[in-house]
């Protein structure tokens, strides 16, 4: 039969094929969908179903990849099935499941997501769909009985449920087919006669199936080194040819196994392309899904629109005034109501009423959405995009028709509640979006590396440099290369997306499918964020940013109105000034080189050249440009607005358009209002054009840049009385400048809110600077580099930082108003947590007359009763009460009764960190505690008798008194400061000022620079060496030296492009020597 068969007979539908989302459960492919799309094309096959393990991640992209080809998509899965839920047994049966329909696609979405499900043992080492899930299953689910793995083999040989699986195949025949397998192995061989029997005997239908798990033989190798390298194997798995194949390659496989006659492969590899007529296509829902909260959404959207006026004192200003909000509302309402997205910005309403009900600050704005006067009234954002001259068409247009976008930044330490009340929200359908994680290279060069067993000091060299010298290491490793090239891209997981949650008013379960991991509280997503873009789901970006909680705290300390831009001063030039000074806790504005940038845009010469040529100056308007050269669309004019400079356009018109950011084409809004003013297109359209333009799309960039520059020039003549060849000549380089602007132009709608917020810790830091600096250091515990920059800006200010100290000390840092000092935290200090502090904080009113009670107390903290005195105490009371001997008789006598413990849950290493800090500086110096805390340790044990603890604590109390109180050197104390607090508190002024503990080097091809604390002063001081003097003395961190000979000499900066002296001045050692090297006086 097979040689009679024509060319149009002689295909198959690969119905059995696993693509790299398998990995999810177990590493085991390296191919990608659209390899073998391209394969089956070449091979001129129908189409392929993709039928991976237990999930369904990614099915969107292959729909759409496969309908673009104009080939058939399979909604399938190879689930894993459990016979028993109750009872936890790693059964796994396989079971291939097809969806007939597009109600097939929702039931097998469904089912999948449950068998995610955590709680109620459906996932169990994997994802399980119950036997008896199975069976409920409807007509618009077709079964294949998949591999080895299937219960029809596994069970055979238990008579009940083996009977049971086949009456419901029998049930079931117009919908279930036998999947027989080509491959080489004795019992497929097997499991292929015992299917053809029982096909035969009960008129059931056989299906082909090839379990493809790889492209070609390259792929296959890949995914088998990447699997030796992640430790995963299989056995016998040499037998199993797994690669696609043409029609007559598995044809021929069936023959070379022996089973099959060529009829029954014949007729099994046709079954596979009629299981695929029997699957109905089916069209998504591509209509914006907006969640539906109200009735009536456009009368209850009306009704807080009219809140708001009142809300923000629209409702007050003068008439003339509010003709222009009147106008700009309206506008907005339309587009609104165009884009039907007054659902949407209900959903944001009742997402920030909650925040602030809740007490969860959230940011002045973030994108696009602070063009919105809507969103300002509804306080979705605090930016009057009406006062700011902001850009509602580049947040939404009604040219643009696509779903409305907010990202908001909240409270990172409550942005959990946010997301737990979108999870919980009884009207709406959520889950956090997925992401994978797929192997990039210098990840694929290790495990490939390490796949084919080379030395590991090797690979770890190419892995390091393979970024610079790629071609190198193409050039000398091809084999590790050839590999690694197919793996690039592999999943080999997934995660949950930092922010991103859906929202969406259909069932997420079955419209899109739900997957869990262990670490996320809830289900997630079973597409990316790109595929739920794609099909106009709702999602929200709750992002987590530290500065909404600095700005929010210190207003709470400082008992006033959260700051916003309705009530701060921006044009405050002592505020501006102070950041000229500091740059500590100024929201992006964090880092050496914005500082510098900052320095020199705000520099009282550049100033007042912009002054001069801009009379509508403001500070905040700079800073807002600044925020935006500072990214590195800015760096090819970035020096020059720092100067001041104004860039000349060619003509008034465009100078006087581009004065507030000094002639240049800096954001995307501005290029929007350039196509408006000057080339006569509607505000919409100067937003979709800038978004083509910007994304590289060719069509718009060959239509409409030709059309852009002819209508320039066209304005231009008409309207301001040029020549054409005039207008040409300004058109030409300003084509170019619009151009580069659409490739990287900023949002001034986002840089002016985040310019704001940096402005409110400005001001916040220079009005209320103890609470500003409270509040920086407890958002920033666990951060060092931010802790140490605050500390010192804190000693610059006069601001004290009392050391931590039992009694006083708990997880946060406290501030004491009147002796302008801030008392520190424990949970900041490297290894210590919340939980010791409050433990320890809670014996803060107890009485201890000697360290000894203490330890007791903290290790064991046994709470007694004894019944001949009726006393409740403390362990440490009763030791100090009773004898060992008389001890011992009252508990043989039952007299005393453990009711309680207090025990402090804090380990060694924690209590040791602690002592050396001066925690516990009441009960003495800290080298005599840390003696008597190591002797304690090895005497007293909690597990000891009392009349052993009696005579252990003793001996301990006696050991305390014989201690001399000595404390830990200089050195030594500088060490531990620096290693678990991060900074340096001690100081002695006994020490002459030009002795210096090192604690941080930097070297450089021309010289090193340094940190260091002065002993004296207990200061950090900073200083360059050149490399001569410094081999001399090559001092590293922890070193003690001595400086000989200093000069201040003037910082160099470039200047034009040329490096040159500067006003700032800068230290530089010329003569050193060694204190103490390596731990060496």
């Amino acid at each position: 039969m097979y040689d009679t068969l024509t060319a149009v007979e002689k295909t198959y539908t690969p119905i059995h094929l696993h693509d790299h989302h398998s990995n999810i459960n177990m590493v085991e492919v390296v191919t990608k969908f659209e390899q073998y799309v391209e394969r089956a094309i070449e091979l001129g096959l129908p189409t392929i179903v993709c039928t991976n393990h237990g999930v369904l991640t990614g099915w969107y992209n292959r729909k759409k990849l496969l309908e673009s080809k104009n080939m058939k998509y399979v909604h399938a899965v190879e689930a894993y099935v459990t016979w028993d839920l109750e009872n936890k047994a790693r059964d796994n049966f396989h079971l291939s499941l097809f969806a007939k329909n597009f109600e097939g696609f929702k039931e097998l979405n469904k089912l999948v997501s449950n068998s995610f499900n955590r709680s109620d043992n459906h996932f169990y080492y994997n994802p399980r769909i119950a036997w008896k899930d199975i069976k409920n299953t409807s007509d618009n689910i077709l079964v294949s009985t998949a591999c080895l793995g299937s219960f029809i083999w596994k069970l055979k040989d238990d008579d009940e449920k083996y009977a049971e699986i086949l009456q419901w195949i029998d049930n079931n025949k117009h919908r279930i087919f036998l999947e027989v397998q080509p491959h080489r192995h004795l019992e497929q061989a097997k499991l292929n006669r015992h299917l053809i029997n029982l096909a035969r005997n009960n008129g059931w239908r056989i299906i082909a199936g090839g379990d493809v798990h790889a492209l070609n033989k390259e792929h296959d190798e890949a995914r088998k080194i990447l699997q030796k390298s992640k430790r995963v194997e299989f056995a016998d798995e040499d037998s199993f040819d797994l690669t696609l194949k043409s029609y007559d390659e598995i044809f021929e496989q069936f023959q070379s196994q022996g089973v099959l006659t060529g009829d029954e492969i014949a007729e099994a590899l046709n079954n596979t392309n009629v299981l695929l007529d029997m699957v109905e296509p089916f069209k998504l829902d591509y209509s914006k899904k907006y969640p539906k909260l109200h009735a009536n959404p456009d009368r209850v959207l009306q009704e807080k629109i009219a809140e708001g006026i009142k809300f923000r004192g629209i409702d007050k200003i003068p008439h003339h005034e509010k003709l222009i909000y009147a106008q700009r509302i309206q506008h907005e309402l339309d587009t609104y109501r165009a884009n039907e997205a007054e659902n949407y910005l209900l959903l944001e309403d009742m997402v920030k009423t909650y925040a602030r009900e809740n007490d969860i600050a959230y940011g002045y704005g973030r994108g696009s959405v602070s063009g919105s006067i809507i969103a300002y009234l509804m306080q979705i954002t605090e930016m009057n995009s009406i006062k700011r001259g902001l850009n509602f068409e580049r947040f939404m247009n009604k040219e643009r028709i696509s779903l409305a976008d907010v990202d908001s930044d909240y409270d990172p330490q409550k942005r959990y509640m946010i997301q737990d009340f979108l999870m919980n929200h009884p009207e709406l359908y959520c889950a956090p979006i997925m992401t994978s994680n797929t192997i990039a290279m210098k990840g694929a060069i290790r495990d490939i590396g390490r796949g084919l067993g080379m030395p590991l000091n090797e690979v770890d060299d190419i892995a390091k440099g393979v970024e610079e010298a790629e071609h190198y290491y193409r050039d000398r490793y091809p084999e590790l290369f050839k590999y690694v090239d197919i793996v690039l891209g592999t999943i080999t997981s997934i995660g949950q997306h930092a922010c991103g949650i859906c929202v969406s008013p259909i069932p997420l379960d079955e419209n899109m499918g739900l997957i869990t991991t262990k670490d996320s509280p809830y289900p997630l997503t079973m597409l990316n964020m790109k595929e739920i873009d794609d099909q106009n789901y709702v999602k929200l970006d709750i992002l987590g940013l530290d500065t909404t909680s600095v700005i929010s705290e210190v207003c709470r300390l400082a008992g006033i109105d959260f700051v916003t831009p309705q009530n701060l001063d921006s044009e405050d030039e002592k505020v501006w000034n102070s950041i000229l000074d500091s740059n500590v806790g100024i929201f992006q504005w964090e880092s050496d080189f914005s500082h510098q940038i900052y320095k020199d845009l705000f520099s009282k010469e550049t100033i007042a050249k912009i002054k001069a040529q801009n009379p509508n100056f403001s500070y905040i308007d700079l800073f807002s440009l600044g925020n935006a050269i500072l990214r590195p669309s800015g760096a090819s004019y970035r020096e020059s607005v720092c100067r001041g400079e104004f860039y000349d356009n060619g003509h008034p018109a465009l100078n006087e358009f581009l004065a507030s950011t000094l002639g240049r084409l800096v954001y995307q809004e501005q290029l929007m209002e350039f196509l408006v003013k000057f080339c006569g297109y509607t505000m919409g359209q100067a937003d979709l054009v800038r978004r083509g333009i910007g994304k590289k799309i060719k069509t718009i960039i060959d239509t409409e840049v030709p059309k852009i520059e002819a209508k320039f020039i066209e304005t231009m003549t008409r309207d301001y009385g040029l020549s054409y060849e005039e207008a040409e000549r300004i058109a030409k380089p300003f084509m170019q400048v619009f151009l580069d602007s659409a490739d990287y132009g900023f949002s001034v709608n986002h840089s002016d809110a985040y310019s704001w917020m940096g402005y409110a810790m400005a001001w916040l830091r220079y009005y209320y600077p103890i609470e500003f600096l409270t509040a920086s250091l407890n958002v920033n515990i666990g951060k060092e580099d931010k802790t140490n920059k605050l500390v010192e800006y804190a000693k610059e200010k006069g601001i004290k930082l009392d050391s931590i100290k039992f009694r006083y000390s708990r997880d946060g840092y406290m501030f004491n108003k009147e002796t302008n000092s801030i008392y520190q935290g424990i949970e900041p200090i490297k290894f210590l947590n919340s939980q010791v502090a409050e433990g320890l904080y809670e014996l803060r009113n107890k009485e201890y007359k000697c360290f000894t009670d203490l330890l007791v107390d903290i290790k064991d903290g046994m709470v007694l009763h004894c019944n001949s005195s009726s006393q409740v105490m403390d362990i440490k009371d009763l030791l100090k009460m009773y004898e060992p001997k008389e001890l011992q008789k009252m508990v043989k006598a039952e007299e005393i009764v453990t009711v309680g413990s207090n025990e402090v849950q804090i380990n060694s290493r924690q209590m040791a960190i602690l002592i050396s800090l001066n925690y516990f500086s009441e009960f003495g110096q800290n080298k005599k505690l840390l003696q008597l805390f190591e002797f304690f340790e090895k005497t007293y044990k909690k597990t000891l008798t009392l009349k052993s603890k009696a005579e252990r604590y003793a001996k301990v109390l006696q050991r305390e008194q014989e201690l001399e109180d000595e404390k830990l050197s200089l050195v030594e104390q500088y060490e531990r400061e620096l290693e678990f607090l991060g900074h340096i508190e001690s100081k002695d002024e006994s020490m002459p000022p030009n002795i210096m503990f090192i604690t941080e080097v930097t070297k450089t091809k021309t010289y090193v620079r340094a940190k260091a604390q002065q002993f004296h002063t207990g200061e950090s001081r900073e200083f360059k060496i050149g490399t001569r003097t410094y081999a001399y003395v090559p001092f590293e961190e922890k070193d003690v030296i001595q400086i000989i000979n200093a000069q201040v000499k003037p910082k160099k900066k470039k200047i034009n492009g040329v490096w040159a002296d500067s006003n700032e001045k800068e230290l530089w050692l010329k003569d050193i020597k060694f204190v103490r090297k390596g731990g060496n006086e």
